[in-house]
């Protein structure tokens, strides 16, 4: 379970829109953010970065997927350890693939619930 001290979080979207106000809100709540647009080289930032969570979409801009992703994050043994919390508009969780995630929520969802379920480690 997360503590609530945890502050690294990193957001993974291709929508500039969603990413600038997921920044600004999860700061508000005293969360560091770093962001990236594109599915490319999400494993090396999570290696760099060491995010105590990633918040990651699932429907990213082609090739790239975030329930593959996570999945690689998942079997790779330094970032294997590392929570993932999938989002989308378009996946309801029960109709969601297992890609070893630890949390899904579905858009739109409240930057209150979000927070809360970073916090009390999902």
């Amino acid at each position: 379970m997360l503590s609530n001290c945890m502050k690294k979080l990193l957001i993974v979207d291709d929508e500039a829109d969603t990413l600038y106000l997921l920044k600004g809100m999860l700061e508000l709540h005293d969360f560091e953010v770093k962001t990236v647009s594109s599915g490319k080289n999400v494993l090396q930032t999570v290696m760099d970065y060491q995010p105590d969570v990633v918040l990651m979409d699932i429907c990213l801009d082609p090739p790239y997927k975030g329930t593959e992703i996570c999945m690689e994050l998942k079997t790779n043994m330094h970032t294997q350890d590392t929570k993932v919390i999938l989002f989308s508009a378009y996946i309801e969780k029960n109709k969601l693939n297992r890609s070893k995630e630890d949390a899904f929520i579905q858009k739109p969802f409240r930057v209150k619930e979000l927070v809360l379920k970073i916090k009390k480690g999902f």
